[in-house]
């Protein structure tokens, strides 16, 4: 074994494992800790925390073991260097801060997705792989938001940037948000203060608020304003002035959000790959597709929200008091009685978000954000609704039973937390695309909507479908939401079940050329060239099937941005998407 790094709270060698034939990392326990229980437990709450998680952006993992005292992880080898050892260079060009960043974002939207808080985000812990991407580590500290600790057992450490040390406060306060630094309960928007500090340095080349002791800097980030470099564009500044805001409820409501606006500025600054570089290397040309496929998100969002679309809703000055127009669906629960059937119940909480996204007067808050109110514990819903920032919530249930679906919804005035109403829907499993579509047509009903002739036909236009093969989408759905080579593998499997039962749904290919596109994209078990064709190819499939489908309209948008560069067409395919 040869010594990677070493730290207060652990030893991490490069070994090699001889029945796979492959290297790894090794992480002890210093030798005068091996009998603390405390840190005994923090790296066992490591392993348990990335078990929860499958991520190409997050370090795996393998196992955990004991040789006579010692207690050690096998890890992921990863050949590069951490954040830090860049970062002591000076500040990153945009278009690498914006990808980098939005890596990390995306590895904390796996992790806040499954309801885990990273707590020690700093760039001692965040890797940067020798093939340009991002490996988050070291998640020792790492809390599930429903396990938090009352403010009076708050833990914490001070320690070196590379890894956390032992002392009194946990985490390392640099990077640390002011609740974390009171000893306060914290939700996702912790991490979002941690990742705006890293942001701050990428984009800036200095940390916003460190000082010469840690008393200074730690006062500094209680109530000191942040100090960000002249040379930090204007969008980006508005960003992290949000992101290291003191007060939690002024910063974004989730990482998902922060991508969304990653992915805005990358647009406006000039950050999006360019047509006039064709002979740009395949790898070069991929890392700039993923901003591009970022950029198309943001567009289709946005279009979905506020823009691009002919509309009828009056400004918001002109909304009335008491009247709906923001809602957000948090995670149906699963009453199945089979905690194998959760994928149905995210699937049903999927499909009814889209369907409400359908109304042009009704602002509907992404999955992303949402997750993370996922099972027990969830704050009251009134907070909720203020982290969101919406005025109604639908929550409720799924059961599924032989061949029958139900699903018992209520809809609550977050405001005043009032329950407006409530209702069960229950169908044959043929006839569960109706049975959406009659609940959205029940919620834009009960909050006084007005349905335009195009949303009046694509929520009535739902037929039957075969319930295998909208079970095996479902199940598809929820792997490519949870993307590793294993769950893309998976989701490949089950679109192509799903189209070999149904040949004719037309969101199967779409999900497929989703899938081939990031497969291609982490260039794992499909080189770019077979993702590319694949992609292009069951893309143009799901429009030819339906026309009007604005799944399908949008696979192969994002098709044309990513490995065309057409962006006329790409344009043009979204604007079909949300006509």
């Amino acid at each position: 074994m040869a010594p990677l790094g070493a730290g207060g709270m652990g030893e991490v060698y490069r070994a090699r494992d001889p029945r796979l034939e492959r290297q790894v990392a090794i992480k002890l326990l210093p030798a005068g800790m091996t009998a603390d229980p405390e840190a005994r437990k923090r790296l066992r709450r490591e392993a348990m925390a990335v078990a929860a998680l499958d991520h190409p952006y997050i370090c795996k993992i393998f196992e955990i073991g004991q040789d006579g005292d010692d207690l050690f992880l096998v890890m992921e080898y990863i050949a590069g260097r951490t954040l830090h050892d860049r970062l002591l260079e000076g500040p990153m060009p945009l278009p690498e801060a914006i990808h980098v960043a939005g890596e990390i974002a995306e590895a904390l939207l796996e992790a806040h997705a499954v309801g885990f808080l990273h707590r020690d985000l700093k760039p001692a812990n965040i890797m940067l792989t020798q093939q340009g991407h991002v490996k988050v580590m070291d998640f020792g500290l790492a809390k599930r938001v429903e396990d938090l600790p009352s403010p009076d057992a708050a833990t914490r450490a001070i320690g070196e940037p590379q890894l956390t040390a032992q002392g009194v406060i946990v985490g390392t306060p640099d990077y640390m948000s002011p609740e974390q630094l009171k000893g306060q309960p914290l939700d996702v928007r912790s991490d979002l203060f941690s990742f705006g500090v890293m942001l701050a340095e990428m984009t800036g080349g200095r940390h916003p608020f460190r000082k010469q002791t840690t008393i200074e800097t730690c006062s500094a980030v209680l109530s000191g304003p942040p100090s960000l470099s002249g040379d930090i564009p204007q969008g980006v500044r508005l960003l992290l002035q949000r992101l290291v805001a003191k007060e939690a409820a002024d910063r974004p409501a989730s990482i998902a959000d922060v991508r969304t606006e990653l992915a805005a500025l990358a647009t406006t600054s000039g950050a999006a790959p360019q047509k006039t570089h064709p002979r740009v290397s395949t790898r070069k040309r991929l890392a700039l597709g993923a901003l591009a496929v970022l950029v198309a998100a943001t567009a289709y969002l946005v279009a979905r929200a506020v823009g691009w679309r002919p509309t009828s809703s009056p400004p918001a000055a002109a909304i009335a008091p008491g009247v709906i127009r923001s809602i957000a669906v948090l995670p149906l629960d699963n009453y199945s009685g089979d905690p194998n059937q959760d994928y149905f119940a995210e699937g049903m909480t999927d499909e009814l978000t889209t369907d409400l996204a359908i109304i042009s007067q009704l602002r509907v808050i992404s999955r992303g954000s949402v997750m993370q109110f996922k099972g027990a514990g969830r704050p009251p819903t009134p907070e909720i609704a203020r982290i969101l920032n919406v005025d109604a919530i639908v929550e409720g249930s799924v059961r599924r039973a032989g061949d029958t679906v139900r699903i018992t919804a209520q809809l609550i005035d977050a405001r005043a937390d009032k329950h407006l109403w409530g209702k069960t829907f229950e169908r044959n499993s043929r006839d569960v695309l109706a049975l959406q579509d009659e609940l959205t047509s029940a919620i834009a009903g009960e909050i006084n909507v007005q349905l335009t002739p195009t949303e009046k036909s694509r929520l009535s236009a739902a037929r039957s479908v075969n319930p295998e093969a909208y079970d095996a989408y479902l199940k598809a759905r929820y792997f490519f939401n949870r993307p590793s080579d294993e769950n893309l593998k998976k989701a490949i499997a089950q679109f192509e079940e799903t189209v070999r039962l149904s040949p004719n749904f037309a969101p199967a290919y779409s999900g497929l050329s989703d899938t081939y596109l990031w497969a291609g994209y982490n260039e794992g078990f499909l080189t770019a060239s077979e993702g590319r064709h694949k992609a292009k190819a069951t893309a143009e499939k799901a429009v030819q099937l339906d026309d009007n489908s604005a799944e399908a309209h949008t696979s192969l948008a994002v098709f044309k941005l990513f490995y065309e560069y057409d962006w006329e067409g790409c344009e043009r395919e979204f604007r079909r998407a949300i006509a």
